[in-house]
């Protein structure tokens, strides 16, 4: 199995999906990525006008997708943490016929040759990706594994650092970056990993914050100190109002994870209670590397007071946690409507129905 299957732009993929037609003159196909052999890429993103495509390039694979609120759209419970939650995963959902080789791949990763990485070969330090790298990472450091583009590359947090960082030396090849839309001037919205800083140990101040241009998208503001220290956002685009008012919409973190000391909830191998993390954040506990937290459709408005802090659209009506789970919610997209001069958002929440999604 090959981890660097296809390598289509986003303009192939589009031709891809049209049907056939007489005339073949009325596209060209572009390949835009500079993927080398060993990689792969994928096209996320293009600016309005085509000038200016966004694509991400991959080492490795994810393991967990590095810009979803809830991980494969059905882990509320935060439980998709070690080898045997993958193949489980894909056993149930899935349903391959060769899910062991898939937990592998996206446990230990891929050697450069797209051989599929075993334990032996993780140990070697043989392995790129992976969900294994991003939790071993606090003792052996880590190297990006997806690079975003345009006609640039595309790091804001490695590129200048976050607003709270960890003490240390900011390792600016250390972020899992994802363009989710570009405007026509190029100015890419995303989301992106803090870069690991390397001190005693190697630590992140965050997992996943969204970014517009080079502005870091922060939680709302008077949130717990925990949120404000490494609460999570998302950014999955943005919408002109007219007179340079700009909304930026995704997600925000709201409250903390349900039932941070259940240990089926701590990352397999990382030695940590994450309710050590659950009143007071520090980058010198390793707890709070891996705290997860609920998140909630949210905004930032460009000529609001604190623009670059979330502004949540909505409540969760049950709460933020039931039982182990956590809810989740997020807007996805945005438009006017037969003429409006508001827009309409869309998105999903999970208060209400276990893991399932559901479309306000």
């Amino acid at each position: 199995m090959q981890f660097n299957t296809f390598k289509l732009s986003a303009i192939a993929l589009a031709v891809a999906s049209l049907p056939t037609i007489a005339n073949a003159a009325v596209y060209t196909v572009e390949r835009v990525d500079n993927a080398s052999a060993s990689e792969s890429a994928k096209a996320t993103a293009i600016s309005p006008n085509s000038s200016s495509v966004g694509y991400e390039i991959l080492s490795g694979p994810e393991g967990i997708d590095y810009s979803q609120e809830n991980p494969y759209f059905i882990d509320n419970e935060h439980f998709i943490n070690n080898w045997s939650d993958l193949e489980s995963y894909c056993s149930n959902y899935l349903g391959y016929a060769t899910c062991s080789e898939w937990a592998n791949e996206q446990w230990y990763g891929v050697k450069s040759s797209g051989e599929i990485c075993s334990a032996e070969d993780h140990d070697a330090n043989v392995c790129l990706g992976g969900l294994k790298s991003e939790i071993d990472a606090w003792g052996e450091g880590y190297t990006s594994n997806s690079r975003a583009f345009t006609t640039v590359q595309i790091n804001p947090f490695g590129d200048n650092g976050v607003s709270n960082p960890p003490s240390g030396t900011r390792l600016s090849n250390s972020t899992n970056v994802v363009i989710h839309q570009v405007d026509d001037s190029g100015t890419a919205i995303g989301s992106s990993s803090s870069p690991y800083y390397q001190s005693s140990n190697f630590a992140r101040a965050f997992k996943l914050r969204g970014f517009n241009g080079s502005t870091e998208l922060l939680p709302p503001t008077g949130s717990s100190q925990v949120i404000t220290a490494i609460g999570q956002t998302n950014a999955n685009g943005s919408i002109d109002l007219g007179s340079g008012r700009i909304i930026t919409f995704g997600s925000a973190s709201v409250h903390n994870m349900a039932n941070p000391g259940f240990d089926q909830k701590w990352p397999e191998g990382a030695g940590v209670n994450l309710f050590s993390c659950s009143q007071t954040a520090s980058y010198s506990d390793r707890s709070c590397q891996y705290f997860q937290f609920a998140n909630q459709a949210s905004v930032w408005v460009s000529d609001f007071g604190s623009p670059a802090n979330a502004r949540t659209i909505v409540d969760f009506p049950n709460g933020f946690v039931r039982n182990d789970e956590t809810a989740q919610a997020s807007i996805y997209g945005a438009t006017f409507v037969n003429g409006a001069s508001s827009p309409t958002l869309v998105g999903y929440n999970t208060y209400d129905n276990d893991a399932s999604l559901r479309v306000p």
